[in-house]
């Protein structure tokens, strides 16, 4: 289990009641989950990566892929530094509701604080689950798909760099379409062009920089921007 804090282990809170979705069987109920990752404040580069990290260590998360790292504009509250984003491809047995209690738990422990926070304002760190599987599903807390994935340029870039074809489940159009068709006009840009500006020091964090090889559990490897055979997507 990943902590929240130094001294605490994460308290993951069962799947609400209000939620009709059923479980995934135990055992069988594999499902791909593509999770956005973005963050603007302190080294925001570093953070992604540590956030990465321990993602990847969960014992129900296996990281399938991960986007390049791009620099990215404030979309909504421009008077902001810069984003740092990008997009991961997990499988995982995990509830959609359990695993945003989890990816919330992640935020708290990176330093976001929700209380009285502006909206699209700056984020110490935020984990924005964007699929699971094909599910659709309207909560209080959780809608999937995330509804601002075909308006968000930020979203849409790393999405088309690791699963170009992915089909949406409302619109069934592909991914490289919806960034095609997108209205958002904010920059984004390969990270990799901006590593030497002063707003985005570099502390590289082994195994997660751009092109680099990743190493899991079981052994296998696995080239940033690059996707190993999705699972078969449940629901």
């Amino acid at each position: 289990m990943i902590p929240c804090s130094r001294h605490a282990r994460p308290r993951i809170a069962p799947a609400s009641s209000h939620d009709k979705t059923p479980l995934p069987p135990s055992g069988n109920g594999v499902f791909p989950a593509w999770i956005g990752i973005g963050s603007n404040q302190g080294n925001p580069l570093r953070q992604c990566h540590r956030v990465l990290t321990a993602l990847s260590r969960h014992r129900r998360l296996r990281l399938l892929a991960v986007s390049s790292f791009y620099r990215t504009e404030p979309v909504g509250f421009l008077h902001q530094p810069w984003f740092v984003n990008a997009v991961a491809l997990f499988s995982t047995t995990l509830h959609p509701l359990t695993l945003l209690n989890l990816l919330q738990c992640l935020e708290r422990r990176f330093g976001r604080t929700r209380r009285n926070e502006p909206k699209n304002g700056p984020r110490a760190m935020d984990l924005d689950l964007l699929f699971h599987g094909r599910r659709i599903q309207r909560h209080p807390r959780l809608i999937l798909p995330h509804p601002g994935i075909p308006h968000r340029r930020f979203v849409l870039v790393p999405l088309a760099e690791i699963s170009p074809w992915l089909k949406h489940p409302l619109s069934d159009k592909i991914i490289d379409l919806l960034l095609e068709e997108t209205d958002d006009v904010s920059q984004v840009m390969d990270f990799s062009h901006c590593r030497k500006t002063q707003a985005f020091p570099v502390t590289p964090t082994p195994g997660y920089r751009s092109g680099a090889v990743i190493q899991n559990r079981k052994s296998r490897t696995l080239k940033v921007g690059q996707a190993s055979r999705i699972p078969r997507i449940h629901g």
